[in-house]
């Protein structure tokens, strides 16, 4: 379920942070028709357990491979950085092409706690809301995507 704003959508914002080996580390979400799917997840969140493997099984959950997906996690001094890569299934390494550290993204994006999604389109916020279920969050992606086509069409049940 979207939360709702009463104001105007916030605009995309890239994420600068710090990777799982503790480099400096962006995130770009400011191109426009670039369409991505920010999970804001944290190590220490027992609802956040289906959500780790979304970035590497995107067509396997149902999402459109034309989204990106990427997670944010808490600043290194909120995380641990071995933790945050158990949970994603890779070495450090590979996951600096998905996963940031970056309490400061947190507080652009107005996120409170985890889970939760927001989807850019590389201009603005297209949708955002608690992430109750992988399924849900890919549903309302393509809703959001559909609203910006112009098209109220239904979709279908995603497997994941």
């Amino acid at each position: 379920m979207a939360v709702p704003a009463g104001r105007p959508p916030l605009p995309a914002s890239d994420v600068e942070g710090w990777d799982l080996l503790g480099r400096r580390r962006m995130l770009e979400l400011t191109s426009p028709g670039h369409w991505t799917l920010v999970l804001f997840l944290t190590s220490h969140c027992d609802g956040c357990g289906p959500f780790w493997r979304l970035p590497l099984a995107r067509e396997d959950c149902g999402l459109d491979p034309q989204v990106a997906a990427v997670v944010v996690a808490r600043d290194p001094r909120d995380e641990e950085p071995d933790a945050l890569a158990a949970l994603t299934g890779v070495e450090p390494a590979s996951a600096s092409g998905f996963l940031v550290m970056s309490g400061t993204a947190w507080r652009t994006y107005r996120v409170h706690g985890p889970p939760f999604f927001v989807l850019v389109d590389g201009v603005t916020v297209a949708t955002e809301g608690v992430a109750w279920s992988v399924e849900q969050v890919v549903s309302d992606v393509a809703r959001a995507r559909r609203r910006a086509a112009g098209d109220a069409g239904g979709g279908a049940r995603v497997p994941c």
